[in-house]
């Protein structure tokens, strides 16, 4: 393909090439450090003995903690839904007093213990009012809930109590998900355990240990379900800081032996690294090639004296398991990619092709008077196409693409008319008009009024990309990410 052609191409479509900031190419090696083998069968056995310990009736609370679970014990039992899925579908299958594991669960790399210690139905949601029962000390509010108790069992309204003591009483919802998979307090899991175990009607006496005395009124119970008192013991499969050790005094050996970016590329594949390529990349990206925590990555690849050629410094970033170099092979200053951009360069060489293509197909196309003259051209298909108008743009079928030349061409023709050599965006076309009609719709002015406004924020957007492109505005934002 001649290079002038190129870059007549790109001086037809240098808009599409635009760029209002700086962008940059870069190449790089990121490691993934996971755990080895090793690492795995240490956890497997740590895991088998929490399972053992369970299986021997330890204390669940105290084994799950010192398990460092990622799913604390819950002293309250909890439905299927606040588990995990791959927690959730082993409880149908286990009996009460039993348990499964540990096994490995790939979805989220953890290996797993289940026990289920019990099987209940309670309400998923419960209504409930209540009266905080006023005392100068505990003890002098114990007696006035016992007061208020005995007052409700002899038929006194609970808002008329509630008004003595100035308190709304007001009815509330408590769902299973407002307090399932949170951290909950002796006093929280005490108020729980009783609201959701009482029946409807009933006035209960609840005292928090240090806060007070309260009587709760239950006043609906609804959707019961079956709730599960269960240990989960749940770990990452992580590295240990051996394996991560080891992966960091490899790489940086690579590295040191390797000092250049040619070195780099050329030694990686043998030593075991593979070397990404990343292009255009601009200082608005928060993130460096997909991987967290490359806030100072970034910085590099946008500083100043910053060259191409340059290799950056070894960066530990994502959740502390990733190691990231990086090369920087290219700067695009603002304003237009340069035609010889290997990206730019592959889709114009597509263009330029497109149109050699299209101007054979025109001269072949040039002496047809009709359809079937068309027809009889090597590789032309023929189809029927409804409903062409000017206000959408016409999809071809047969060809897979849209075709806005078309629409605008057909939409000024005659019935009957015949025109042969029509360029598109994916073919030549030649077309006669079968039939025209007009639409009936009646004129809809808060339709009219509603395109209108719509023509004019798409034209709005398009003032505001001009003023900022005219205020030479820069952007580094990335500095203070």
């Amino acid at each position: 393909m001649d290079d002038n052609e190129i870059k007549a191409k790109w001086n037809e479509m240098k808009e599409l090439f635009r760029t209002e900031q700086e962008t940059r190419d870069v190449k790089y090696i990121d490691i993934k450090v996971t755990a080895s083998e090793a690492d795995k069968a240490n956890l497997q056995k740590e895991m088998e003995g929490y399972a053992q310990a369970l299986a021997e009736g330890a204390e669940p609370a105290k084994t799950v903690r010192e398990a460092a679970s990622q799913i604390p014990y819950s002293a309250l039992p909890v439905s299927a839904k606040s588990l995990p899925h791959d927690i959730a579908e082993q409880l149908d299958s286990l009996s009460v007093g039993s348990q499964v594991g540990p096994f490995v669960h790939e979805h989220d790399n953890t290996i797993n213990v289940v026990r289920l210690l019990g099987k209940v139905s309670l309400p998923d949601s419960v209504e409930v009012r209540q009266i905080a029962a006023p005392g100068a000390d505990m003890a002098a509010a114990e007696l006035t809930a016992d007061s208020i108790l005995n007052a409700l069992a002899a038929g006194a309204n609970f808002d008329t109590i509630a008004k003595r003591y100035d308190q709304p009483a007001t009815k509330a919802w408590i769902t299973s998900s407002q307090y399932e998979g949170q951290a909950m307090d002796e006093n929280n899991r005490k108020f729980i355990n009783a609201i959701t175990n009482a029946a409807v009607g009933s006035n209960n006496k609840i005292v928090l240990d240090g806060q007070g005395v309260i009587i709760a009124q239950v006043t609906d119970r609804r959707n019961i379900i079956t709730k599960y008192d269960v240990a989960v013991i749940k770990r990452a499969i992580d590295f240990s800081k051996d394996t991560y050790g080891k992966a960091y005094n490899d790489f940086s050996s690579f590295l040191a032996g390797n000092a250049k970016a040619e070195d780099i590329e050329a030694n990686a594949a043998q030593a075991g690294y593979t070397v990404q390529t990343r292009n255009n990349m601009s200082s608005t990206e928060h993130n460096v090639v997909n991987v967290r925590s490359t806030r100072d990555a970034l910085r590099w690849i946008f500083n100043k004296d910053t060259k191409v050629g340059d290799v950056s410094p070894l960066y530990e970033c994502g959740d502390n398991d990733h190691l990231l170099v990086l090369m920087v092979t290219g700067i695009h200053p603002k304003g237009y990619l340069s035609w010889d951009d290997e990206q730019i360069r592959t889709f114009l060489t597509g263009e330029v092709q497109k149109d050699k293509k299209a101007a054979i197909l025109l001269e072949k196309m040039n002496a047809a008077k009709s359809i079937a003259d068309v027809a009889k051209i090597e590789g032309a298909v023929t189809d029927t196409i409804k409903h062409i108008n000017f206000t959408s743009t016409a999809f071809i079928s047969k060809v897979g693409a849209s075709e806005p030349a078309l629409s605008g061409s057909v939409s000024k023709a005659a019935k009957g008319d015949f025109k042969s050599g029509l360029k598109g965006k994916s073919a030549v076309y030649a077309y006669q008009v079968l039939d025209q009609k007009k639409n009936d719709v009646k004129y809809d002015q808060k339709q009219e009024e509603s395109t209108l406004q719509q023509s004019i924020s798409r034209a709005l957007s398009s003032v505001t990309n001009e003023l900022y492109q005219k205020a030479n505005i820069k952007d580094n934002r990335y500095i203070f990410f």
